[in-house]
């Protein structure tokens, strides 16, 4: 019990400082992500709009016959989509920059740390780590921030903001939203908890793939010369399909969540009906 509350202990620290590390490269781009935050609010506001103004053509303009007041709402229609496309294309034009910008200071940075080592600290990282930590690893790192401002954040405030319409519209059957929330909440946290490790597994075998394709390039005359070319080739199959395994059960979990929550709130429309 005590070694596992250290290892967890140490993950931790390791993750505090992982992000604080994030944190000071993304304050070189505060006002673009200010900006694309910004714009992503805008993009989910008019997503929102639509179905709000779309329940007030039926209960004010359907239900009563008003011709001009249905014209009238149709154009505020019209107008949230051309605003949600504009906000969205400009979301996604801030978020690019800022991402791809993070990623330029990261490999500038890992660079020159790597030309800066003594002999002693080189030895202590093979060749192929370094490059998966320099393309891959940072590539993750992209990812991240991308998946952080863009879906997290525009889904945290969609919840909220649709949570709003709907009490604008019926308190009581917004009451029933409240109903798959621990079970979102819930499966969310299995399937992060099972998709870590195996994610773990995937950079492994990234680094073993790199290691045995450079070994191989640099020792091309080496491994003819000894007649141990299929035995090479299988070596590197082997690391191929365990990347390929890796990334197959990580990947397959993650894509789970979305269809799961899904089925939930299809479940609720039906409960609602």
């Amino acid at each position: 019990m005590a070694i596992q509350e250290w290892l967890r202990g140490a993950r931790q620290t390791a993750g505090f400082a992982v992000m604080k590390t994030l944190l000071r490269y993304a304050a070189h781009y505060t006002s673009q992500i200010a900006l694309q935050l910004v714009f992503a609010t805008v993009w989910v506001a008019s997503q929102l709009v639509i179905p709000w103004l779309m329940a007030d053509i039926i209960d004010n303009g359907i239900m009563r016959n008003d011709v001009v007041y249905i014209v009238q709402r149709g154009l505020l229609m019209i107008a949230a989509s051309v605003v949600n496309v504009a906000s969205l294309l400009t979301m996604l034009y801030f978020l690019t920059r800022v991402s791809a910008g993070i990623s330029r200071d990261l490999r500038g940075d890992i660079f020159e740390k790597v030309i800066d080592w003594t002999g002693q600290a080189r030895q202590a990282f093979s060749t192929s780590t370094l490059v998966t930590r320099n393309v891959n690893d940072v590539k993750q790192v992209s990812s991240f921030v991308d998946i952080a401002l863009r879906k997290i954040y525009t889904l945290a405030i969609t919840i909220i903001g649709a949570v709003a319409v709907a009490f604008t519209l019926d308190a009581s059957l917004a009451l029933l939203i409240f109903l798959i929330v621990p079970f979102v909440l819930l499966l969310t946290t299995m399937l992060t908890s099972k998709v870590m490790p195996q994610y773990a597994k995937v950079r492994e075998s990234i680094d073993s793939i790199n290691r045995l394709f450079r070994q191989n390039m640099h020792g091309i005359r080496v491994v003819k010369a000894f007649g141990k070319a299929e035995y090479e080739q299988r070596r590197f199959d082997g690391a191929v399909a365990d990347a390929y395994d890796a990334t197959i059960r990580a990947e397959s979990s993650m894509l789970l969540l979305s269809p799961l929550v899904l089925l939930f709130a299809n479940v609720l429309i039906l409960v609602i009906l």
